[in-house]
């Protein structure tokens, strides 16, 4: 590692579709799952708790309907901002 990630605040998102089929994704806890936080944590970053880990970005549904993932999404990332959360790991592409 080049630089490690010391200080640096992480909210881990997992998504809900990373979740949604157990026995297919085998997270290690598909309500709470910890997979980024540990790899954040190994890295130096300290990962920090939050309850919208596995909501809905509604990424499947960004061609038919942008309006209402764009709502998912904004309600996502201010509720970090306000906790002091330096940077979102999303497992995938985000929807803009």
């Amino acid at each position: 590692m080049k630089k490690p990630l010391k200080g640096l605040k992480t909210a881990c998102y997992y998504g809900c579709a990373l979740v949604r089929h157990p026995k297919i994704t085998q997270l290690d806890d598909p309500e709470n799952p910890q997979y980024l936080d540990r790899l954040m944590k190994s890295l130096g970053a300290e990962p920090v708790e939050w309850s919208y880990k596995t909501d809905c970005c509604g990424a499947d549904l960004a061609m038919t309907y942008s309006d209402v993932v764009k709502k998912l999404v904004e309600g996502l990332y201010p509720w970090q901002r306000r906790q002091g959360r330096n940077v979102s790991l999303p497992p995938a592409v985000s929807v803009k």
